[in-house]
């Protein structure tokens, strides 16, 4: 039994012992090389921001896993012991008006995720919205795409047949009956003005109205051609042009042309000559979102100018001292404020030693008189 319990009296204290080497007490800890953060299972906290658990002051950490201190993470200053400072108002201030002149900016790829996301909108729409030219393509290309599809499988066998041309100079859909061009719906993909190969439409639609004799065919080619007219130039403007083009009588050799603008703004010429009407369709090349936020980001930065060169101009003012006859700045102007207090201390001293001369003449002048 004795042996029993010294048995186990060892083995607590074995577990004591082992119990103790593990569990460690989570904290900042420091070496040769800086200060970290550990857990309570020897784990260091990783790069990044990191909470202080105790005293919830933020920290950043370095990818060794170290403190920074003394400098500037992410817009927020890490002071002398590592603690991140919050922003300032004018910090914040600054900060967004800086995102507002980088989102301003011309960026292709922001333009290129706009052009798609405008394309898949325009599956389930009826008119393009777009002003730049990238956009406004992307749009045009999926409703031909819908447009045609869905006319070529309506028609099912018939003499007029569809064809598409892709490639890196333009996007071409054409229905064609017996060899000649009946739609055509023409996307110009060269936007460098300097190229040879560039046009300044970014659409061109043709339409041959007397190529077609099948009443069930015209009837199609109609619908097609008064789809795209409100799919390019907007409900209003599109059924305007549609009524306009459909008033000429086939086989009378009527001629017009036509200028506008779109519904959204793009400009447009339509001429229509023996029953062949060729449109075309330039882009405004406006964006009222990134107009607003340069105009806005423009009046900001003017008027933070106005401000620092107020400020420059109060810190550099002449002050023009009495006895002077110089300019001072801030610094000079402290400068010569103490001078000016010297001078009166000086003056406030011989005062008082004027003062203490003249009451030590009138004691004098006391003990004399009680002597007499």
């Amino acid at each position: 039994m004795k042996k029993r319990i010294i048995g186990i009296t060892a083995l607590a204290a074995v577990m004591t012992v082992s119990t103790g080497m593990t569990a460690l007490a989570a904290g900042w800890k420091q070496d040769t090389h800086g200060w970290y953060y550990e857990y309570d299972n020897g784990n260091w906290a990783t790069c990044g921001w990191f909470t202080d658990p105790e005293t919830k002051n933020v920290y950043y950490l370095d990818p060794d896993g170290y403190m920074m201190s003394g400098t500037r993470m992410e817009g927020y200053w890490l002071d002398d012991s590592g603690v991140r400072q919050e922003k300032t108002e004018a910090e914040k201030e600054a900060e967004a008006r800086r995102k507002e002149r980088i989102a301003s900016r011309p960026n292709p790829g922001k333009e290129q995720v706009a052009a798609d996301n405008a394309a898949k909108a325009a599956k389930s729409s009826t008119t393009a919205v777009g002003t730049k030219r990238l956009v406004y393509q992307h749009e045009i290309d999926a409703f031909s795409n819908r447009y045609f599809t869905d006319t070529a499988k309506a028609l099912g066998t018939s003499s007029i047949g569809g064809r598409t041309t892709r490639n890196n100079l333009e996007t071409t859909l054409k229905f064609i009956s017996h060899d000649n061009d009946v739609l055509i719906s023409h996307i110009p993909l060269v936007a460098t003005e300097k190229s040879a190969n560039y046009v300044p439409y970014a659409w061109e639609f043709t339409y041959n109205r007397n190529v077609l004799g099948d009443e069930r065919e015209i009837n199609a080619m109609n619908g097609v051609f008064k789809n795209m007219m409100i799919a390019g130039l907007g409900a209003t403007e599109g059924n305007a042009v549609y009524e306009r083009v459909m008033a000429e009588p086939v086989g009378q050799g009527g001629r017009f042309e036509l200028s506008g603008n779109t519904d959204t703004g793009n400009s447009y010429t339509l001429t229509y000559a023996y029953e062949r009407m060729v449109l075309q369709v330039i882009c405004s090349e406006y964006d009222p979102e990134a107009e607003a936020a340069a105009a806005k980001a423009a009046e900001e930065e003017a008027a933070r100018a106005a401000e620092e060169a107020a400020q420059q101009a109060a810190s550099t003012t002449s002050v023009i001292t009495a006895g002077a006859g110089q300019s001072t700045t801030p610094e000079t102007e402290a400068a010569a404020e103490t001078g000016d207090a010297a001078q009166e201390g000086d003056a406030a001293q011989e005062g008082d030693d004027a003062g203490n001369a003249e009451a030590a003449d009138a004691a004098a002048a006391t003990d004399e008189t009680t002597a007499a």
